[in-house]
C-alpha cells in the first residue's frame, strides 16, 4: 500500500487530482500547484469521490498552515535518501480519519442529501396512509344513507326576491 501510494503521489502533476483503481482500492491523490505538496487518500471502490477530494483538499490545507515547508521537505527529502517514511507530526489525521469514515456524517452536501431522502420517505408514507384511509372515507360516504330527507325545492315567487329559490312546504 505504501509502494502504491508513493508511486501515485509522485505520478500526480502539480495542481491535480487523479483517482488510480487496484485491485478492490482506489488511490486517490491531489497534488497541490504552488507548494508542491501532495496527499493521497486510499479507500474502497464504494467511497464517494467528491468527498475524498474534499477531504484531501482540507487535510492538506490544515497541513500546510500547522506543519512548515521546510519541516515537511526535509522529511520527505530523508524518506527518499533512507527508503523509508519519514513522518511529520500531524495529530489531526486521527481525527479526519475517524470523522470522515461515514462519508454521509463528514459531508454535508451528503448529509443533506440524506436528510432530503428520509423526509422523501416519510411523506411517500404519509401520502399513501392518507390515501388508503381517504379511499375508505370515500366508501364509506357512497354507503351511508343521507342524514337528513331531501327537500324538495320548487320556484316560489316572492315579491321581493323573484330568483331565489325557496324548499316547498312538507306536507
Amino acid at each position: 500500500m505504501n509502494f502504491f501510494s508513493r508511486t501515485v503521489a509522485e505520478r500526480t502533476s502539480s495542481g491535480q487530482r487523479q483517482s488510480i483503481q487496484d485491485n478492490n482500492y482506489v488511490a486517490h491523490a491531489y497534488s497541490r500547484a504552488g507548494d508542491g505538496l501532495a496527499g493521497v487518500i486510499v479507500t474502497d471502490q464504494d467511497y464517494p469521490v467528491r468527498v475524498v477530494f474534499s477531504l484531501l483538499n482540507k487535510i492538506l490545507e490544515e497541513f500546510a498552515t500547522k506543519v512548515t515547508k521546510a519541516t515537511w521537505e526535509a522529511k520527505a527529502n530523508e524518506g527518499r535518501r533512507t527508503g523509508k517514511a519519514a513522518l511529520c507530526e500531524f495529530p489531526q489525521l486521527n481525527e479526519y480519519i475517524v470523522k470522515y469514515q461515514d462519508p454521509k456524517q463528514a459531508d454535508t452536501i451528503m448529509k443533506v442529501q440524506q436528510e432530503l431522502d428520509e423526509t422523501k420517505i416519510i411523506l411517500v408514507s404519509s401520502n399513501t396512509t392518507a390515501n388508503t384511509v381517504g379511499a375508505g372515507q370515500c366508501a364509506e360516504w357512497r354507503r351511508r344513507p343521507p342524514t337528513t330527507a331531501a327537500r324538495p325545492v320548487a320556484r316560489r315567487h316572492d315579491a321581493d326576491h323573484p330568483h331565489v329559490l325557496l324548499p316547498s312546504p312538507l306536507n
